[in-house]
């Protein structure tokens, strides 16, 4: 089960069906099974519910509840869905879902930026997946430069992460009298 990622603001909808417990048959529950939800942090639910029976079915229910600050749903935080259940006398949890609060949409319907998660996606995206795509002038070829490059007395030659490819090739002026290097051109 994957982890969902939700927007500050929206309706969550979910639904389980239970079975019994020696023939694995959808069957009712004995009564309308519950729902808690917890936060990854603690052992207190922020919501609790009762699911409703889906017309014309066998052991389906549904529930749904509000991704609000009222119901304690703040952005970025985890969250587990928990559904308990009895059948045929037997009763039974599980872990329906688990989602993460993002900050809520805007009125365009994109999700607003947030610089962290910008800056973190960014550094930790490795060089070799957009080196071929990069152009001169971008920060690909800055790390490159640091970490797969060489000069000559006229050259700097830039390579990319096979250390053989040349990505760019600059002109370099010294001076005899300064750290070899005074201008990259």
């Amino acid at each position: 089960m994957g982890c969902m990622n939700v927007p500050h603001g929206e309706t969550i909808y979910f639904d389980v069906v239970t079975h019994h417990p020696a023939t694995g048959q959808s069957r009712d529950a004995d009564s309308a099974p519950a729902w808690k939800i917890y936060p990854q942090s603690g052992d207190t639910p922020n919501l609790t519910g009762t699911m409703t029976k889906r017309t014309g079915t066998t052991g389906h229910y549904k529930a749904s509840f509000g991704v609000e600050t009222i119901n304690g749903f703040d952005p970025g935080e985890f969250f587990q869905v928990v559904v308990e259940a009895t059948v045929a006398g037997v009763a039974a949890r599980s872990v329906v879902m688990t989602f993460r609060v993002l900050a809520a949409e805007t009125a365009t319907g994109k999700m607003p930026i947030d610089e962290a998660t910008i800056a973190d996606a960014v550094l930790s995206r490795d060089v070799s997946e957009v080196e071929a795509d990069a152009p001169e002038h971008s920060l690909t070829t800055i790390v490159l430069a640091a970490l797969e490059s060489s000069t000559s007395s006229t050259e700097w030659i830039i390579k990319r992460t096979d250390g053989t490819t040349t990505h760019v090739t600059k002109s370099v002026t010294t001076d005899p009298d300064a750290e070899p290097i005074t201008g990259v051109g």
